[in-house]
Protein backbone atom coordinates (compact mmCIF):
# COMPACT_ATOMS: atom_id res chain seq x y z
CA UNK A 1 0.00 0.00 0.00
CA UNK A 2 3.21 2.05 0.47
CA UNK A 3 4.67 2.18 -2.81
CA UNK A 4 0.62 2.49 -4.15
CA UNK A 5 0.20 5.71 -2.56
CA UNK A 6 3.61 7.10 -3.08
CA UNK A 7 2.81 6.44 -7.13
CA UNK A 8 -0.56 8.15 -6.64
CA UNK A 9 1.23 11.18 -4.51
CA UNK A 10 4.10 11.61 -7.17
CA UNK A 11 1.24 11.17 -10.06
CA UNK A 12 -0.94 13.74 -8.13
CA UNK A 13 2.12 16.25 -8.12
CA UNK A 14 2.79 15.71 -11.92
CA UNK A 15 -0.68 16.24 -13.05
CA UNK A 16 -0.41 19.53 -11.42
CA UNK A 17 2.60 20.13 -12.78
CA UNK A 18 1.30 20.14 -16.09
CA UNK A 19 -2.31 21.45 -15.34
CA UNK A 20 -0.26 24.38 -13.83
CA UNK A 21 1.62 25.09 -16.89
CA UNK A 22 -1.00 24.41 -19.14
CA UNK A 23 -2.72 27.80 -17.42
CA UNK A 24 0.77 29.20 -18.07
CA UNK A 25 0.69 28.32 -21.66
CA UNK A 26 -2.18 30.57 -22.73
CA UNK A 27 0.40 33.65 -21.91
CA UNK A 28 3.93 32.48 -23.39
CA UNK A 29 5.06 29.77 -25.86
CA UNK A 30 8.05 28.46 -23.76
CA UNK A 31 5.37 27.54 -21.25
CA UNK A 32 3.74 25.08 -23.72
CA UNK A 33 6.50 23.82 -24.66
CA UNK A 34 6.99 22.85 -21.14
CA UNK A 35 3.38 22.27 -20.41
CA UNK A 36 3.33 19.45 -23.96
CA UNK A 37 6.26 17.88 -22.48
CA UNK A 38 4.85 17.84 -18.88
CA UNK A 39 1.53 16.19 -20.24
CA UNK A 40 3.65 13.85 -22.56
CA UNK A 41 5.35 12.80 -19.33
CA UNK A 42 1.83 11.63 -17.72
CA UNK A 43 0.99 9.85 -20.67
CA UNK A 44 4.09 7.71 -20.69
CA UNK A 45 3.54 7.22 -17.00
CA UNK A 46 0.22 5.46 -17.37
CA UNK A 47 1.71 3.04 -19.45
CA UNK A 48 4.41 2.63 -17.54
CA UNK A 49 1.56 1.83 -14.72
CA UNK A 50 -0.30 -0.31 -17.00
CA UNK A 51 3.04 -2.39 -17.97
CA UNK A 52 4.01 -2.47 -14.15
CA UNK A 53 0.26 -3.75 -13.61
CA UNK A 54 0.85 -6.17 -15.74
CA UNK A 55 4.24 -7.86 -14.94
CA UNK A 56 2.58 -7.81 -11.43
CA UNK A 57 -0.39 -9.41 -12.09
CA UNK A 58 1.78 -12.21 -14.07
CA UNK A 59 3.67 -12.70 -11.11
CA UNK A 60 1.12 -13.13 -8.80
CA UNK A 61 -0.66 -15.81 -10.60
CA UNK A 62 2.80 -17.31 -11.08
CA UNK A 63 3.93 -17.44 -7.48
CA UNK A 64 0.49 -17.78 -6.21
CA UNK A 65 -2.12 -20.71 -6.92
CA UNK A 66 -4.67 -19.09 -5.27
CA UNK A 67 -3.82 -15.79 -7.36
CA UNK A 68 -4.26 -18.05 -10.60
CA UNK A 69 -7.96 -19.29 -9.23
CA UNK A 70 -9.57 -15.75 -8.84
CA UNK A 71 -7.22 -13.64 -11.62
CA UNK A 72 -7.17 -16.81 -14.64
CA UNK A 73 -4.02 -18.73 -16.08
CA UNK A 74 -1.00 -16.89 -16.91
CA UNK A 75 -2.50 -17.31 -20.28
CA UNK A 76 -5.51 -15.36 -20.04
CA UNK A 77 -3.61 -12.79 -18.00
CA UNK A 78 -0.50 -12.37 -20.66
CA UNK A 79 -3.18 -12.11 -23.48
CA UNK A 80 -5.58 -9.27 -21.27
CA UNK A 81 -2.16 -7.41 -19.93
CA UNK A 82 -1.31 -7.20 -23.88
CA UNK A 83 -4.28 -5.82 -25.20
CA UNK A 84 -4.53 -3.34 -22.30
CA UNK A 85 -0.92 -2.36 -22.96
CA UNK A 86 -1.90 -1.83 -26.92
CA UNK A 87 -5.24 0.03 -25.59
CA UNK A 88 -2.92 2.40 -23.43
CA UNK A 89 -0.03 2.53 -26.20
CA UNK A 90 -2.62 3.79 -28.47
CA UNK A 91 -5.14 5.84 -26.22
CA UNK A 92 -2.04 7.70 -25.06
CA UNK A 93 -0.98 8.70 -28.62
CA UNK A 94 -4.67 9.82 -29.27
CA UNK A 95 -4.99 12.09 -26.13
CA UNK A 96 -1.74 13.58 -26.77
CA UNK A 97 -2.43 14.85 -30.21
CA UNK A 98 -5.78 15.74 -28.30
CA UNK A 99 -4.31 18.21 -26.43
CA UNK A 100 -1.89 18.99 -28.97
CA UNK A 101 -3.59 20.03 -32.10
CA UNK A 102 -6.98 21.83 -31.99
CA UNK A 103 -7.67 19.99 -35.12
CA UNK A 104 -7.96 16.54 -32.81
CA UNK A 105 -11.08 18.46 -30.57
CA UNK A 106 -12.92 20.33 -33.24
CA UNK A 107 -15.03 16.87 -33.72
CA UNK A 108 -15.95 17.36 -30.68
CA UNK A 109 -17.32 20.63 -30.48
CA UNK A 110 -21.37 19.09 -31.21
CA UNK A 111 -20.67 17.03 -27.68
CA UNK A 112 -20.58 20.12 -25.58
CA UNK A 113 -21.54 23.95 -24.86
CA UNK A 114 -20.42 26.60 -26.76
CA UNK A 115 -17.96 29.22 -24.77
CA UNK A 116 -20.06 32.30 -23.45
CA UNK A 117 -18.61 35.49 -23.81
CA UNK A 118 -16.72 37.12 -20.98
CA UNK A 119 -19.45 40.43 -19.75
CA UNK A 120 -16.05 41.96 -18.48
CA UNK A 121 -12.00 41.32 -18.77
CA UNK A 122 -11.51 41.29 -15.10
CA UNK A 123 -9.78 38.03 -13.73
CA UNK A 124 -11.94 37.73 -10.92
CA UNK A 125 -15.38 38.05 -12.26
CA UNK A 126 -16.98 34.63 -12.75
CA UNK A 127 -20.08 35.10 -15.24
CA UNK A 128 -23.34 33.29 -14.90
CA UNK A 129 -25.14 31.30 -16.09
CA UNK A 130 -22.76 28.28 -14.64
CA UNK A 131 -22.28 27.33 -18.03
CA UNK A 132 -18.84 29.07 -19.59
CA UNK A 133 -19.15 26.18 -22.51
CA UNK A 134 -15.92 24.29 -23.98
CA UNK A 135 -13.08 26.66 -26.48
CA UNK A 136 -11.54 24.31 -28.27
CA UNK A 137 -8.40 26.50 -28.71
CA UNK A 138 -7.74 26.83 -24.45
CA UNK A 139 -5.39 24.46 -23.57
CA UNK A 140 -7.19 24.40 -19.77
CA UNK A 141 -10.32 22.82 -21.53
CA UNK A 142 -8.47 20.78 -23.41
CA UNK A 143 -6.60 19.33 -21.17
CA UNK A 144 -9.84 18.88 -18.82
CA UNK A 145 -11.32 16.78 -21.33
CA UNK A 146 -8.15 14.30 -21.65
CA UNK A 147 -7.43 14.02 -17.84
CA UNK A 148 -11.37 13.15 -17.72
CA UNK A 149 -10.85 10.33 -20.83
CA UNK A 150 -7.84 9.02 -19.37
CA UNK A 151 -9.01 8.79 -15.87
CA UNK A 152 -11.87 6.54 -17.29
CA UNK A 153 -8.94 4.69 -19.47
CA UNK A 154 -7.25 3.76 -16.01
CA UNK A 155 -10.93 2.14 -14.92
CA UNK A 156 -10.96 0.01 -18.33
CA UNK A 157 -7.29 -1.37 -18.13
CA UNK A 158 -7.56 -1.63 -14.15
CA UNK A 159 -11.00 -3.69 -15.47
CA UNK A 160 -9.37 -5.65 -17.99
CA UNK A 161 -6.23 -6.55 -15.98
CA UNK A 162 -8.27 -7.87 -12.92
CA UNK A 163 -10.44 -9.83 -15.61
CA UNK A 164 -13.94 -8.26 -14.52
CA UNK A 165 -16.15 -7.49 -11.82
CA UNK A 166 -15.19 -10.76 -10.10
CA UNK A 167 -11.12 -10.53 -10.44
CA UNK A 168 -11.49 -6.70 -8.65
CA UNK A 169 -13.90 -8.12 -6.34
CA UNK A 170 -11.14 -10.52 -5.22
CA UNK A 171 -8.60 -7.96 -4.65
CA UNK A 172 -8.03 -7.63 -1.59
CA UNK A 173 -9.42 -4.67 -0.21
CA UNK A 174 -8.93 -3.90 3.83
CA UNK A 175 -10.95 -0.94 5.29
CA UNK A 176 -7.38 1.21 5.59
CA UNK A 177 -6.89 0.95 2.48
CA UNK A 178 -10.15 1.84 0.67
CA UNK A 179 -9.95 5.34 3.40
CA UNK A 180 -6.44 5.72 2.21
CA UNK A 181 -7.33 4.96 -1.62
CA UNK A 182 -10.41 7.32 -1.71
CA UNK A 183 -8.34 10.36 0.53
CA UNK A 184 -5.65 9.93 -2.07
CA UNK A 185 -8.52 10.23 -5.08
CA UNK A 186 -9.62 12.83 -3.27
CA UNK A 187 -6.28 14.88 -3.16
CA UNK A 188 -5.74 13.99 -6.99
CA UNK A 189 -9.31 15.81 -7.93
CA UNK A 190 -9.02 18.93 -6.10
CA UNK A 191 -5.26 19.73 -6.93
CA UNK A 192 -6.50 19.17 -10.87
CA UNK A 193 -9.68 21.21 -10.04
CA UNK A 194 -8.19 23.98 -7.96
CA UNK A 195 -5.19 24.24 -10.89
CA UNK A 196 -7.57 24.06 -13.50
CA UNK A 197 -9.39 27.12 -12.62
CA UNK A 198 -6.49 29.22 -12.17
CA UNK A 199 -5.79 29.84 -8.10
CA UNK A 200 -2.19 31.19 -7.69
CA UNK A 201 -1.99 32.23 -11.64
CA UNK A 202 -4.97 34.28 -12.91
CA UNK A 203 -7.26 34.00 -9.89
CA UNK A 204 -7.48 34.91 -6.54
CA UNK A 205 -8.64 31.86 -3.89
CA UNK A 206 -11.99 34.08 -3.35
CA UNK A 207 -12.26 33.96 -7.47
CA UNK A 208 -11.77 30.38 -7.78
CA UNK A 209 -13.91 29.12 -4.80
CA UNK A 210 -16.78 31.50 -6.43
CA UNK A 211 -15.41 29.92 -9.88
CA UNK A 212 -15.93 26.48 -8.77
CA UNK A 213 -19.50 26.76 -7.12
CA UNK A 214 -18.51 26.60 -3.41
CA UNK A 215 -19.36 28.52 -0.27
CA UNK A 216 -20.58 28.77 3.16
CA UNK A 217 -22.62 26.35 4.29
CA UNK A 218 -25.90 27.42 4.68
CA UNK A 219 -29.72 25.75 5.83
CA UNK A 220 -30.66 25.94 2.28
CA UNK A 221 -27.68 23.41 1.17
CA UNK A 222 -28.11 21.45 3.66
CA UNK A 223 -31.73 20.93 3.15
CA UNK A 224 -31.22 20.53 -0.63
CA UNK A 225 -28.46 18.07 -0.18
CA UNK A 226 -30.76 15.98 1.68
CA UNK A 227 -33.99 16.06 0.38
CA UNK A 228 -32.04 15.34 -3.15
CA UNK A 229 -30.39 12.40 -0.98
CA UNK A 230 -33.33 10.81 0.01
CA UNK A 231 -34.47 11.04 -3.69
CA UNK A 232 -31.92 9.24 -5.07
CA UNK A 233 -31.86 6.74 -2.27
CA UNK A 234 -35.43 5.91 -3.07
CA UNK A 235 -34.68 5.79 -6.69
CA UNK A 236 -31.39 3.54 -6.13
CA UNK A 237 -34.06 0.88 -3.82
CA UNK A 238 -36.86 1.20 -6.55
CA UNK A 239 -34.34 0.37 -9.14
CA UNK A 240 -32.97 -2.58 -7.36
CA UNK A 241 -36.20 -3.67 -6.57
CA UNK A 242 -37.47 -3.30 -10.12
CA UNK A 243 -33.87 -5.34 -11.39
CA UNK A 244 -34.67 -8.07 -8.74
CA UNK A 245 -37.85 -8.51 -10.38
CA UNK A 246 -36.47 -9.14 -14.09
CA UNK A 247 -32.97 -10.52 -13.87
CA UNK A 248 -32.12 -13.96 -12.71
CA UNK A 249 -30.71 -14.50 -8.91
CA UNK A 250 -27.12 -15.55 -10.20
CA UNK A 251 -26.95 -12.58 -12.43
CA UNK A 252 -27.23 -10.16 -10.11
CA UNK A 253 -25.55 -11.87 -7.83
CA UNK A 254 -22.52 -11.78 -10.53
CA UNK A 255 -23.43 -8.18 -10.69
CA UNK A 256 -23.36 -7.06 -7.46
CA UNK A 257 -20.07 -8.72 -6.83
CA UNK A 258 -17.87 -5.96 -6.49
CA UNK A 259 -19.93 -3.32 -4.78
CA UNK A 260 -20.77 -5.69 -2.03
CA UNK A 261 -16.72 -6.19 -1.68
CA UNK A 262 -16.52 -2.42 -1.77
CA UNK A 263 -19.14 -2.02 0.99
CA UNK A 264 -18.26 -5.16 2.71
CA UNK A 265 -14.87 -3.71 3.57
CA UNK A 266 -16.61 -0.99 5.38
CA UNK A 267 -17.30 -1.76 8.94
CA UNK A 268 -17.46 0.79 11.40
CA UNK A 269 -19.22 4.00 11.01
CA UNK A 270 -15.97 5.94 11.18
CA UNK A 271 -14.99 4.49 7.72
CA UNK A 272 -18.25 4.93 6.53
CA UNK A 273 -17.71 8.95 7.09
CA UNK A 274 -14.33 9.10 5.90
CA UNK A 275 -14.80 7.46 2.70
CA UNK A 276 -18.05 9.14 2.07
CA UNK A 277 -16.29 12.46 2.67
CA UNK A 278 -13.71 12.19 0.28
CA UNK A 279 -15.14 10.88 -2.27
CA UNK A 280 -17.91 13.13 -2.16
CA UNK A 281 -15.87 16.55 -1.78
CA UNK A 282 -13.11 15.18 -4.61
CA UNK A 283 -15.76 14.13 -6.96
CA UNK A 284 -18.47 17.21 -6.68
CA UNK A 285 -15.48 19.79 -6.57
CA UNK A 286 -13.76 17.83 -9.33
CA UNK A 287 -16.76 16.80 -11.51
CA UNK A 288 -19.63 19.10 -10.64
CA UNK A 289 -17.73 22.44 -9.47
CA UNK A 290 -14.91 22.50 -12.66
CA UNK A 291 -15.98 20.36 -15.19
CA UNK A 292 -19.68 20.52 -15.76
CA UNK A 293 -20.01 24.38 -16.65
CA UNK A 294 -17.19 23.38 -19.14
CA UNK A 295 -18.66 20.10 -20.54
CA UNK A 296 -22.01 20.92 -19.91
CA UNK A 297 -24.39 18.73 -17.48
CA UNK A 298 -25.17 15.43 -20.05
CA UNK A 299 -21.42 15.22 -20.81
CA UNK A 300 -20.00 15.50 -17.15
CA UNK A 301 -22.91 12.68 -16.14
CA UNK A 302 -21.58 10.33 -18.67
CA UNK A 303 -17.96 10.61 -17.51
CA UNK A 304 -18.76 10.41 -13.96
CA UNK A 305 -20.58 7.30 -14.80
CA UNK A 306 -17.47 5.92 -16.93
CA UNK A 307 -14.62 6.32 -14.41
CA UNK A 308 -16.98 3.86 -13.16
CA UNK A 309 -16.75 1.47 -15.77
CA UNK A 310 -16.16 -1.49 -13.21
CA UNK A 311 -20.35 -1.86 -12.84
CA UNK A 312 -19.75 -2.35 -16.45
CA UNK A 313 -23.72 -2.53 -18.69
CA UNK A 314 -25.18 -3.29 -15.83
CA UNK A 315 -28.26 -1.39 -13.82
CA UNK A 316 -25.73 0.19 -11.46
CA UNK A 317 -23.74 1.76 -14.03
CA UNK A 318 -27.56 3.72 -15.20
CA UNK A 319 -28.09 4.26 -11.34
CA UNK A 320 -24.99 6.35 -11.46
CA UNK A 321 -25.43 8.06 -14.68
CA UNK A 322 -28.91 9.08 -13.03
CA UNK A 323 -27.20 10.04 -10.20
CA UNK A 324 -24.61 12.02 -11.70
CA UNK A 325 -27.45 14.09 -13.70
CA UNK A 326 -29.28 14.37 -10.60
CA UNK A 327 -26.22 16.14 -8.63
CA UNK A 328 -25.17 17.92 -11.71
CA UNK A 329 -28.61 19.87 -11.36
CA UNK A 330 -28.25 20.28 -8.13
CA UNK A 331 -25.37 21.85 -8.42
CA UNK A 332 -26.64 23.89 -11.60
CA UNK A 333 -29.48 25.32 -9.61
CA UNK A 334 -27.94 25.29 -5.85
CA UNK A 335 -24.31 25.41 -5.75
CA UNK A 336 -21.52 22.82 -5.76
CA UNK A 337 -22.00 23.03 -1.66
CA UNK A 338 -25.47 21.45 -2.32
CA UNK A 339 -24.13 19.00 -4.10
CA UNK A 340 -21.45 18.15 -1.86
CA UNK A 341 -24.04 17.57 0.72
CA UNK A 342 -26.32 15.11 -1.44
CA UNK A 343 -23.28 13.28 -2.46
CA UNK A 344 -22.00 12.46 0.83
CA UNK A 345 -25.44 11.73 3.04
CA UNK A 346 -26.36 9.41 0.12
CA UNK A 347 -22.87 7.16 0.05
CA UNK A 348 -23.12 7.91 3.83
CA UNK A 349 -26.52 6.23 3.76
CA UNK A 350 -25.79 3.31 1.50
CA UNK A 351 -22.41 2.22 3.68
CA UNK A 352 -24.33 2.79 6.93
CA UNK A 353 -27.23 0.44 5.90
CA UNK A 354 -24.68 -2.09 4.42
CA UNK A 355 -22.61 -1.92 7.96
CA UNK A 356 -25.71 -2.39 9.77
CA UNK A 357 -27.00 -5.58 7.40
CA UNK A 358 -24.14 -7.20 7.89
CA UNK A 359 -24.06 -6.85 11.80
CA UNK A 360 -27.63 -8.06 11.89
CA UNK A 361 -27.00 -11.03 9.14
CA UNK A 362 -23.65 -11.89 11.13
CA UNK A 363 -25.92 -11.56 14.83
Amino acid sequence: MEIQSAIFIAATVLIGMTIWEARRSQQSEAARTVFLRLWGLVLIAFVGYVLLSYLTALSMVTQDPTAAERFGTYGEVQRRGLFALGLAGAAAVWLWLLVFDVRFRRPLLRLFPRPQPSVTSEPDHVPRPWVRGFDPHSPVHALALALALLFFLQSVIDYILAGGQSGLAATDLSQTGLVISAALTALMLLVSAFAGVGVGQDRSWKAAIERLGLHRVGFTEITVGAGVAVMLLVFQFSAAIVWMLFVPQNVIEQQTELSRAITGSVTSLTAAFLVASFSSLGEEIAFRGALQPVLGLWPTAVLFALTHIQYQFTPAALIIFVVGLVLGWTRHYFGTVAAIAAHFLYNFSLLTLAIFASRFVGG
